[in-house]
C-alpha cells in the first residue's frame, strides 16, 4: 500500500515539473523571437475597429448625428451625395437642413452652381415673402441658369397677374424651352393648354415644340374652341383633335379631324374614342376607331385613311396586321380571315384553309406563327402548330398551298417573294431539315438542300 502511494506522489511531481517548464517556455520567449512577437502583436492591434480610419461618408454621418439631425434628413444627405459629382460638405447641409426636402434637393442638384448656401437661404426667404409655394421655389432650379432669383420672382408674379392658375404656373417648368409669353398666351386662351402641351409627345417626330405651340395658337384662332386638345397626327396634313363641352345639363366629348389651318375635315363625332386613337387604333395607313365601346372589343369601328375619309366600317374584334401597299389582314378566328384593300373593300379569305389565328390585338404573333408582307401580289401565312403554310393573293384566294397535308413535308419558315421566287425551310418526311426556293406556282426551283449546321 505504501509503495502505491509513493508511486502516485512521484507521478504527480513529474507532471507538476513538466507543466512549469512549458509555462516558462510560453511566457519567456527566446530573445531572437521577441521582435517577431511584438510585430505580430502590433499587427493584431491594427485589426481592431478603432484603428480603421473612418470614411468621409462616415465622418459626415457622425457630424449630422451629433447635430441631432433626423434619420430622414441623413438619408436625404446620403442619397444626394451619391448623385452629385462633387464632395458635399456636411456643415453646409446642416445650414439648410430645416428646409423642405425638395428645396434641399434643388440646391445641391442645381442651384449650388450659382448661389452659396447663405445666398440660397436668402433666395428662399425672398420667394416665401412673395407667397411662392415650395414647388415654385423648387422649380427655380430649372431656370437658375436662365434667370436671376429676382427675375424669376418677377416672372411668376407676371404669370399670376395675367390670370394663370397655380397649376399652369407650376407646369411651366416642364416646358421651359418655350418663351414665357408664348406659354402665357396659350394658357390664357386655351383652357386645355397644359394637357395640349403634354400631348406634344405624339407630334414630336413631326415638329419642334415651338412649331407645335404655333399650331395650337392657329387651331384655337380658327376654331374658337377653348377646350381644343390635339390628340395625334393622322397624316402630314391632318390631325385628330378633341373638344369638351360642359354645361349645367349637358356634357359631351367629341373628336374631329382638322387640317393644319384648323379647318374641320370631319367632326365633331361623340362616338369616336380618344383612347383608341392615341394608343391602339393605328394599323398601317389607317386608323380603326370604334363607334361603340373600345377598339378590339365586340363592336364596329370606322376605318379612316390618311385623307381623313371613313372608307369602311368593320367588325373590330378582328386582330389587324399591316401587310403593306395599303392592305390590312384581319384575323377573326381559326378558320375566318379577311383582307382590306386601299379602297376599303373587305375581302373574305378563301374558306377551308387552316391559316394562323395570329397573336394579340396589336397584331403581335405567337411562337410558330408568321405573316408576310405583300410582295409581287402575294403574302404568306404560316402556323406551324397547325402545319399550315399558304400564300394568298389580293383577292383572298390561295395561290400556293404548302400545308403538310398537301405536300407531305412541314414548312417551318417562309419568306416574301422577290424576283419571282421565295425561300422556304421545311422538315421532310425523313425528319431532316431542308431549304428550297419556289416559284409562284409553288414548284421547286432546283432540288431542296439539306441543312446540316
Amino acid at each position: 500500500m505504501k509503495q502505491k502511494i509513493c508511486v502516485l506522489l512521484c507521478v504527480f511531481l513529474i507532471l507538476l515539473l513538466t507543466s512549469a517548464c512549458n509555462s516558462n517556455q510560453t511566457t519567456m520567449p527566446d530573445n531572437d523571437n521577441i521582435g517577431e512577437v511584438t510585430e505580430s502583436t502590433d499587427q493584431s492591434a491594427l485589426t481592431t475597429e478603432e484603428s480603421i480610419p473612418p470614411t468621409e461618408e462616415r465622418k459626415a454621418v457622425d457630424i449630422l448625428e451629433e447635430a441631432g439631425l433626423s434619420h430622414e434628413k441623413i438619408v436625404l444627405y446620403l442619397s444626394i451625395s451619391s448623385i452629385v459629382e462633387y464632395p458635399m460638405d456636411a456643415y453646409d447641409f446642416l445650414k439648410i437642413a430645416e428646409q423642405p426636402n425638395e428645396l434641399i434637393r434643388a440646391y445641391f442638384l442645381s442651384v449650388y452652381s450659382r448661389y452659396t448656401i447663405d445666398e440660397y437661404i436668402q433666395v428662399v426667404a425672398d420667394m416665401e415673402s412673395a407667397t411662392f409655394t415650395d414647388e415654385q421655389i423648387s422649380n427655380y432650379s430649372v431656370f437658375v441658369n436662365k434667370y436671376t432669383s429676382d427675375e424669376y420672382i418677377d416672372l411668376i408674379k407676371h404669370m399670376r397677374d395675367t390670370g394663370l392658375t397655380e397649376h399652369q404656373i407650376n407646369s411651366y417648368s416642364e416646358y421651359s424651352e418655350i418663351s414665357p409669353e408664348t406659354y402665357i398666351n396659350l394658357s390664357v386662351n386655351l383652357e386645355s393648354a397644359v394637357d395640349a402641351l403634354y400631348n406634344y409627345s405624339y407630334f414630336a417626330e413631326a415638329c419642334s415644340l415651338e412649331e407645335y405651340c404655333e399650331l395650337l395658337t392657329k387651331l384655337y384662332t380658327a376654331t374658337g374652341e377653348e377646350s381644343l386638345l390635339p390628340l395625334c397626327p393622322l397624316s402630314d396634313d391632318l390631325i385628330f383633335a378633341k373638344r369638351h363641352i360642359s354645361t349645367y345639363d349637358y356634357v359631351e366629348e367629341s373628336i374631329a379631324i382638322l387640317d393644319m389651318e384648323g379647318n374641320i375635315i370631319r367632326g365633331w363625332d361623340p362616338e369616336w374614342g380618344e383612347y383608341d386613337i392615341q394608343y391602339r387604333a393605328k394599323c398601317g395607313d389607317y386608323f380603326f376607331i370604334t363607334t361603340k365601346g373600345y377598339a378590339y372589343d365586340y363592336y364596329d369601328c370606322d376605318v379612316v385613311n390618311k385623307a381623313g375619309e371613313v372608307i369602311a366600317n368593320i367588325y373590330c374584334k378582328a386582330k389587324k396586321y399591316d401587310i403593306g401597299e395599303g392592305y390590312v389582314f384581319f384575323s377573326l378566328g381559326a378558320d375566318w380571315g379577311q383582307i382590306m384593300n386601299p379602297r376599303g373593300e373587305v375581302i373574305e379569305l378563301q374558306p377551308g384553309v387552316d391559316w394562323p389565328s395570329y397573336g394579340d390585338a396589336s397584331g403581335t404573333l405567337r411562337d410558330g406563327e408568321a405573316i408576310g408582307k405583300l410582295s409581287e401580289g402575294l403574302f404568306y401565312g404560316l402556323c406551324t402548330k397547325r402545319s399550315a403554310a399558304v400564300y394568298y393573293n389580293t383577292n383572298g384566294e390561295v395561290a400556293i398551298d404548302l400545308s403538310k397535308e398537301v405536300r407531305n413535308f412541314e414548312v417551318t419558315q417562309m419568306s416574301d417573294f422577290s424576283d419571282g421566287q421565295a425561300r422556304i425551310e421545311f422538315t421532310g418526311a425523313d425528319y431532316r431539315d431542308y431549304y428550297a426556293f419556289i416559284d409562284k406556282a409553288g414548284a421547286f426551283i432546283g432540288e431542296p438542300v439539306e441543312i446540316t449546321d
